[in-house]
């Protein structure tokens, strides 16, 4: 027990000391069980007391435990950070962000789809027929991100890889960016 605990103990002991003896100067009579049942009251309520603190612990640390196993089981189960959601067979934009890359000299990027996956253009339906494509980095070079157009064709986790080369076609940076396609959309 702490200090504060035996001090209470101590005050209350005292009361009841005092009590009892104004009732003797008094002169009431009290009954020969009366001191007993008095003390067996404030027993049961200290008892009382310390069956709730020790349920009030037991709760508050159950709880935090539950959190901390939800936390835990969300982060390791949950959807990936750098994953993205499309649906099959409907357009979705990327946005590859060359921001970070304008201090490089690049000359073009290449960019390949995984098998399920195609270019989506309407002014340029070839597109869709090709796995790969390279783009000259002078026309979205000025730009903060590059906009494309893919559509999925399978349900699945798809990487689409973007190589980035310099002028004597060493690759200077790459970028894969995973985009999760479902056959339908999830309420």
């Amino acid at each position: 027990m702490n200090d504060f605990n035996k001090n209470s103990e101590n005050d209350d002991a005292k009361k009841m000391a005092e009590i009892f003896k104004s009732s003797d100067a008094a002169g009431a009579s009290l009954g020969p069980f009366f001191k007993t049942r008095v003390l067996a009251q404030v027993e049961s309520a200290e008892k009382k007391s310390r069956e709730s603190s020790w349920w009030k612990r037991f709760s508050l640390v159950s709880s935090l435990v539950t959190c901390l196993l939800v936390i835990v089981l969300l982060r390791t189960n949950g959807p990936d950070a750098n994953t993205y959601k499309a649906l099959v067979d409907s357009n979705y934009v990327v946005k590859i962000d060359v921001q970070s890359l304008k201090d490089y000299k690049i000359a073009y990027a290449k960019i390949d789809l995984p098998g399920g996956v195609q270019f989506y253009s309407k002014s340029h339906p070839e597109l869709g027929e090709l796995n790969s494509l390279e783009i000259n980095w002078q026309a979205v070079a000025h730009k903060d991100h590059f906009p494309l157009v893919i559509r999925g064709q399978k349900s699945g986790l798809k990487a689409v890889k973007i190589t980035f080369y310099d002028e004597d076609m060493k690759i200077v940076s790459t970028k894969e960016i995973k985009i999760r396609f479902d056959d339908q959309k999830r309420s």
